[in-house]
């Protein structure tokens, strides 16, 4: 039974503990869900209410009721004062604080109301109340008096504390720069009223009449008593508000137009002690800890906390400090130590800070225990740091005006942490990592979560080829951006506090995942770049195409500018991350362009064909638009060509190569194209087709491409690209290349000339019908007008005054073979003819030879006569003959083959 009971009680126990904390939580949750119930004042907990108690207490003590304090405008931390240096009295600006201003501060900071602060001041009257104690130090003192008093006189200093008790120095004799370093302790009993009185005194040695003459005369009175040269009186409230320290002056006792005399200065120091009812005498932090929770999470400015705290807060934390007897060296390392790990405090004042404490620290002016929180705060303010250099664009964008400060001074205090002995004494004693290092650190985490925040939002959001392509353009302009705005921005900062170049470590994570992300993705892409030659459907559009301006361009520049950008970084590092190569992934790409433009080109040419109308494009150029606009084309891939710079000369001699041949063989396109609009070109009469203009602009057209064709490969720079190779020591590789290209011209230039003459021919063959209707009329009327007058006359006629000599000669020469085969056709047609037809044909021949054959101009004579038209001559002189010729002729060339048997044969032996 009694271990049944006992478990029992346990389970009560525990279901009690349960329930009293799921109540404690939904009671926060409720709480939090009403509307307003934040600015609720909150419960305090114990030892939350003994720590306002303590302030409370320390108002009190110092303040009462009706007292005022003085508190500085300077930021939390500084005194007026560092360690070390010398006190200046010049303070900076006062601000007198009420009780009611205080009262109201700890309402605001510790999120309480009235009806607490009255039930905690009635706890403060029933304490015992704080005995004060200023313990005193009279260092030295100047003298500014009569030359003639040197070396004769005596100085001491009496201090009068708020009792009334007098205390005297030491008595320096024969010096008016004395030195005492006495301590007094003096008791205070008000802050508020209690006034210290010191007064500098001098005497003159009992031995020395000169001396006490002089003296007399000097202090105006006949007696020898001592000689008060000025007085002190400072408020001990002033000793409350910072560190006493310095010199003062003494208000002058002597008749001010002695201008021989100057104003004397005392060296004094000083503090305060406490002996209270305060029970926690390490709750300062704490304080401080309400109080910066209250400054950052309450205010409304969006810039960092300067340490600069309202008038009642500023008031009741330097008051507990007093009565804390607190230094000003372990106030400012609580100051640190709290503001250090808080987020929204201001860098350039918690390096402040950090400075202030690293000279009491090297004062030796820290205990062990201190040692070890600041050591723990040394230890945490590394890790906050690093933890915010991880997120380096987000804490310090560079579009804020006091990012670029934060960072430097953040920077300039981890930097501080490793190059200050004491410092880095004890973080080697925490074994924490070198600070260097952890930074490094931290920023390569930073770039690595930068690229994956960017690849998440981009790449792996696309879905389809159109998604990815954007994305990766988009990825490719992000990291410019972060690239050109580090190296000019951040990169500066570090450099110049940690002389860490931040830029290296961003570089080579950001770009080395952007190599290993968008190789694959452009390989996707370069396969939907269709060639024509492989496609099933050659006349469908690229979806994506590599043309200037497209995204595909965009995305190779923008890989170049990564690739080239002059960042200030060793070679070594772009290698590494394998950007330096990023032109091969665009191989494909290209390939596939060119070829895919050929094709384009090929259908642009035609369809200028369709358009062109074969008159010359003005009055000093005798060629047409379409070979204008083919022509265009050489210089639209140069421009393609100059503006994608391709970085490697190996493969760019390939694509030129390429580009060469694409560019020959539309050049030969055009005038296959040409010769299937020859009927456009030919003016169509009654009689046929006729030569017109539009043959010779047609000419000229051809005339204009060859032109362009021989000097396409000063067009593309093909030289250039040939020199770079030869620079790079490929001298070897630069006669075979130039050997292949020229094979290459010579093979494609006769081809265009074959197609130079198969345009002729097919001009001159849709004349064939013409010419032959033209001597079938001149035969029957038996006149040859109808062919030379009405036909050819008017026809080479345009040709001799369109063309070049050369290509008229060659014109007149393919006219003069096609009459002649016309003649022989007529010939073997007509066969049996009278007699009457074959003179009239073999007139009409000899007419034409004439006209063929003038004396200018024409064809040569004896090569006009070939053995056709021999042939055709003597063979329409037979057929024109009557019978009796006829037979003449028969027995007159037998008889000439009878003689010629019976000439002398010769023979030729040949031996084998």
């Amino acid at each position: 039974m009694s271990m049944s009971a006992a478990f029992v009680d346990s389970l009560v126990a525990k279901t009690l503990e349960n329930l009293t904390t799921f109540t404690s939580e939904l009671a926060v949750q409720v709480t939090e869900a009403l509307p307003g119930a934040e600015d609720d004042p909150a419960h305090l907990d114990e030892e939350t209410e003994e720590l306002l108690t303590d302030v409370l207490y320390c108002a009190d003590t110092l303040m009462g009721e009706d007292g005022v304090w003085d508190v500085s405008s300077a930021p939390a931390g500084m005194a007026h004062c560092i360690p070390g240096r010398k006190f200046s009295h010049v303070s900076s600006r006062l601000v007198s604080v009420t009780m009611s201003q205080v009262i109201q501060s700890l309402q605001d900071t510790f999120n309480t109301d009235q009806e607490t602060i009255e039930r905690l001041k009635l706890k403060v009257q029933q304490r015992k109340p704080a005995a004060l104690t200023l313990h005193l130090t009279v260092k030295e003192a100047m003298v500014h008096c009569r030359r003639s008093l040197k070396g004769s006189t005596n100085t001491y200093v009496t201090v009068t504390s708020p009792t009334g008790a007098v205390h005297t120095t030491r008595t320096i004799k024969g010096t008016l720069y004395p030195k005492w370093m006495d301590k007094f302790d003096l008791l205070l009993s008000d802050l508020q009223s209690d006034q210290l009185l010191l007064e500098l005194w001098l005497e003159a040695e009992r031995d020395d009449r000169r001396a006490q003459r002089i003296y007399r005369k000097f202090a105006h009175s006949s007696s020898s008593s001592p000689l008060l040269l000025g007085s002190l009186r400072l408020p001990v409230k002033e000793i409350g508000l910072s560190y006493l320290d310095g010199w003062y002056e003494v208000d002058d006792r002597v008749d001010e137009a002695d201008q021989e005399y100057d104003s004397s200065k005392v060296y004094i120091s000083g503090c305060i002690s406490t002996i209270t009812d305060i029970k926690n005498k390490q709750s300062h932090g704490a304080l401080v800890k309400h109080v910066m929770d209250h400054v950052l999470h309450t205010g409304i400015s969006k810039e960092p906390w300067t340490g600069r705290l309202p008038e009642g807060v500023a008031a009741v934390t330097a008051q507990h400090a007093l009565l804390l007897s607190l230094s000003i060296a372990t106030q400012q390392l609580i100051w640190w130590r709290i503001a250090s790990q808080e987020t929204g405090v201001d860098d350039t004042w918690a390096l402040s800070q950090l400075k202030s404490v690293q000279s009491s620290l090297v004062m030796n002016l820290y205990s062990s225990e201190e040692l070890l929180e600041f050591t723990s705060s040394l230890c945490q303010f590394q890790d906050k740091c690093t933890e915010r250099i991880k997120n380096l664009d987000t804490l310090f964008p560079m579009s804020s005006g006091y990012s670029k400060l934060q960072l430097s001074s953040m920077l300039n205090a981890l930097q501080s942490l490793q190059t200050h002995p004491r410092t880095r004494q004890l973080l080697g004693e925490a074994k924490r990592p070198s600070v260097t290092h952890q930074v490094i650190g931290a920023i390569e985490l930073y770039a690595k979560n930068w690229w994956w925040k960017l690849s998440q939002e981009t790449i792996l959001k696309a879905t389809s080829i159109d998604d990815q392509l954007a994305a990766v353009l988009s990825i490719t302009e992000e990291v410019l951006v972060v690239l050109e705005d580090h190296s000019q921005y951040f990169d500066a900062i570090f450099m110049k506090e940690m002389n860490i170049r931040a830029l290296t470590y961003i570089y080579q994570i950001v770009v080395s995942s952007l190599v290993e992300c968008l190789q694959p993705a452009l390989n996707k892409l370069h396969n939907n770049i269709i060639d024509p030659q492989s496609s099933e459907n050659p006349d469908h559009i690229p979806h994506y195409d590599f043309g200037c301006g497209s995204s595909l361009w965009k995305v190779y520049k923008n890989l170049k500018r990564i690739s080239t950008q002059d960042l200030g970084l060793p070679l070594v590092v772009k290698v590494k991350t394998g950007i330096d190569q990023y032109y091969q992934w665009f191989i494909p790409g290209v390939q596939s362009w060119i070829h895919f433009t050929n094709h384009l080109a090929r259908e642009q040419v035609w369809e200028a064909l369709q358009r062109d109308n074969f008159t010359p494009i003005d009055q000093h150029n005798s060629f047409s638009h379409s070979s204008l606009e083919t022509t265009a084309i050489f210089h639209s891939l140069k421009v393609w060509w100059y503006k994608l710079a391709w970085p490697d000369p190996d493969s760019s001699v390939q694509f030129l190569q390429i580009m060469l041949e694409n560019m020959y063989s539309l050049c030969i396109y055009y005038v296959g194209a040409l010769c299937e609009r020859a009927d456009d070109m030919l003016e169509e009469t009654s009689k046929g087709y006729l030569i017109c203009q539009k043959v010779c602009v047609g000419a000229q057209n051809v005339e204009h491409i060859q032109k362009e064709m021989e000097r396409l490969l000063e067009i593309i720079g093909f030289d250039s690209q040939v020199h770079k190779i030869c620079q790079a020591g490929g001298s070897s590789l630069v006669s075979q290349i130039r050997a292949s290209v020229d094979t290459l011209f010579l093979s494609k230039a006769d081809d265009m000339k074959v197609k130079s003459q198969e345009l002729r021919d097919t001009i001159i063959y849709k004349m064939k019908s013409t010419i032959e209707k033209c001597l079938d009329e001149a035969c029957e009327c038996g006149s040859s007008s109808q062919l030379l007058k009405e036909v050819l006359d008017p026809s080479l006629n345009i040709l001799h005054n369109g063309l070049e000599d050369n290509k008229f000669q060659d014109y007149l020469w393919r006219f003069w073979k096609l009459i002649l085969k016309i003649f022989c056709t007529k010939v073997a047609n007509n066969s049996k003819c009278e007699r009457a037809y074959y003179e009239t044909l073999y007139k009409i021949l000899q007419e034409t030879f004439n006209f063929f054959t003038p004396q200018s101009g024409g064809l040569d004579h004896h090569k006009a006569k070939n053995e056709e038209y021999t042939s055709l001559l003597n063979h329409l002189e037979i057929m024109k003959m009557n019978t009796d010729a006829l037979i003449s002729h028969f027995y007159h060339e037998r008889c000439n083959e009878q003689h010629e048997e019976l000439l002398p044969k010769k023979g030729l032996l040949v031996i084998r």
